[in-house]
């Protein structure tokens, strides 16, 4: 029977070269367009996905409304973190970022620049997957003054990634890291990414009112993030009123895997996408394939 439909196609196509032709171009070039915004898509929607962890770990927003203005914040004060651990069993772990570590880092003669460089907790780690090529996660950023730099940016300056180990960068007179760890390059479907990590100190402290750190917590095993989140408005009657006074405060627990597309909020860490471009895409993409196929 099949050996029949083929026989039957092949003589069609003989007679009618042309038509044949313009039709098999046209499906070609609908599948290829077809596949190449669905591998897009794919990729879009794969955003964060590769953390063991990523169905725990939650980024905290903040959503402040006031008389003659509002503010929707991705980054958080310095001390909400240890206070949300503290105030909430649901929670296993917090990190922060400060995302102002990067600058002019050198290595003897070798110099370079190197904006995309952050100060984390030492839990980072605990919380976020990044496979080590070098070095233990463990202890990596456990000690002051160190740094965990990425495969990348570890051959810019050693030339072998395998030689960066226990090395000092600088930063400037007086400000040496030790090299504690080389991890693979950050995937590129990651709602953040840097080419190095530097050690935050333990004690880093900051005001409440001040929020410029990026605050991200891993839920325990079996946790329930809707019960933690009716739990919330009592943090800011205990920690925050006092401070920013008379406003309408909400805070969000972000699931981690959903910010690339669905968070626009204001100082986000890098540019995210849109989910609404992800259905107009999407659909474009089956109109293409039964267009085609037609």
């Amino acid at each position: 029977m099949i050996k029949n439909y083929l026989t039957v196609a092949f003589r069609t196509f003989r007679r009618n070269k042309i038509f044949s032709r313009v039709n098999i171009l046209g499906l070609a070039i609908g599948l290829a367009a077809f596949w190449r915004i669905a591998l897009y898509v794919g990729n879009e929607l794969s955003y964060d996905n590769y953390h063991v962890n990523a169905k725990r770990i939650f980024r905290v927003a903040q959503h402040l409304n006031w008389d003659g203005g509002k503010l929707n914040l991705a980054p958080t004060s310095a001390p909400i973190a240890s206070a949300l651990k503290n105030d909430y069993p649901e929670i296993q772990e917090t990190v922060r970022f400060d995302t102002e570590g990067g600058g002019t880092i050198s290595n003897g003669d070798q110099q370079l620049q190197a904006d995309d460089i952050f100060f984390p907790d030492k839990t980072v780690f605990k919380i976020f997957s990044y496979h080590f090529l070098y070095g233990d996660a463990a202890t990596a950023l456990a000690k002051p003054q160190s740094i965990v730099l990425t495969k990348t940016l570890a051959k810019k300056l050693f030339g072998d990634p395998a030689l960066a180990l226990n090395k000092t960068v600088n930063f400037g007179p007086g400000n040496s890291n030790n090299v504690t760890g080389v991890i693979d390059d950050v995937p590129v479907n990651s709602h953040f990414t840097f080419s190095a990590l530097r050690s935050l100190p333990d004690n880093f402290a900051g005001t409440w009112d001040q929020s410029y750190l990026y605050t991200y917590i891993l839920l325990k095993e079996n946790a329930n993030i809707k019960k933690l989140e009716l739990k919330l408005p009592s943090f800011f009657e205990k920690h925050l009123k006092a401070v920013l006074g008379k406003v309408d405060y909400r805070m969000e627990l972000q699931p981690l895997r959903s910010i690339h597309l669905h968070s626009n909020l204001d100082y986000e860490i890098s540019a995210n996408g849109n989910i609404n471009y992800i259905y107009i895409l999407s659909l474009i993409a089956v109109l293409i394939l039964i267009i085609a196929s037609i």
